[in-house]
């Protein structure tokens, strides 16, 4: 059997999200919804990056003279 890791996490809902959620969801089940809500969303966002063309490495700055004192 696996033993779930909760983490808390504070983070800032907008006035109407909050009232929504508060208005429709039973306390002690807000947290399913919230957790549901965010899996779904990451899941959209891991299927956009693997849409978009991959960004190309950072390149460094080469210096083409001796640094002045």
């Amino acid at each position: 059997m696996t033993m779930a890791i909760f983490h808390r996490v504070a983070f800032i809902l907008e006035d109407d999200v909050c009232r929504e959620l508060e208005a429709l969801v039973p306390l002690d089940q807000r947290h399913q919804v919230v957790n549901a809500a965010l899996r779904r969303e990451l899941e959209l966002l891991r299927q956009r990056q693997g849409e978009a063309a991959p960004d190309p490495a950072p390149r460094r700055r080469r210096r083409t003279s001796a640094p002045s004192r």
